[in-house]
């Protein structure tokens, strides 16, 4: 639950740096030097302590693992299986859907948008899918008579829906 919820959170290097070297902080007077950003008054040690922890969480392999792997950021998403994928976005809304809509010719990839709530009407799923800040499953679409079929699931069940950088939902077909 907590890392999904905090890894829907787009951050810089520099924001992650700053969070470390907070966490970090072995005294108020070395935080309340980060905080106001006099690095320069920090300790050669402090420093390389959380130079250290960022080239860690940036680079070493048990911080590359599926579930934050750019999974949520444009990753590739069609090959995790449905444990990793229902992992990966718990914390995203999601919506039970009939599955006969997809055998049926498919689903309008507008009308989900708008019915999800991730846009607040058809006209602005329009606008958000042609000027590319529409998603289905990680992948940018930008035809607005695309239609959902049965090849876009995810483990047989799952479609992932996106809406800019951070706004995911997750589509149940029953």
């Amino acid at each position: 639950g907590m890392f999904n919820q905090w890894a829907k959170v787009p951050i810089t290097d520099k924001q992650v740096m700053r969070l470390i070297q907070e966490a970090m902080s072995p005294s108020r007077e070395v935080l309340d030097n980060v905080r106001k950003g006099t690095t320069d008054a920090l300790s050669t040690a402090f420093t390389n302590i959380c130079d250290n922890a960022f080239v860690y969480a940036m680079s070493s392999p048990t911080q590359q693992t599926d579930t934050t792997r750019g999974t949520l950021f444009g990753g590739e998403i069609a090959g995790l299986d449905e444990r990793t994928l229902l992992d990966v976005f718990a914390e995203a809304p999601s919506t039970d859907v009939d599955r006969s809509g997809l055998t049926g010719g498919g689903v309008l990839l507008v009308d989900l948008l708008a019915d999800t709530g991730l846009v607040g009407s058809r006209s602005q799923a329009r606008t958000a899918v042609t000027q590319g800040g529409a998603y289905v499953n990680n992948r940018r679409e930008d035809d607005v008579s695309r239609l959902l079929t049965e090849a876009d699931l995810l483990a047989d069940r799952y479609v992932v829906l996106r809406r800019g950088k951070k706004d995911h939902h997750l589509l149940r077909f029953t």
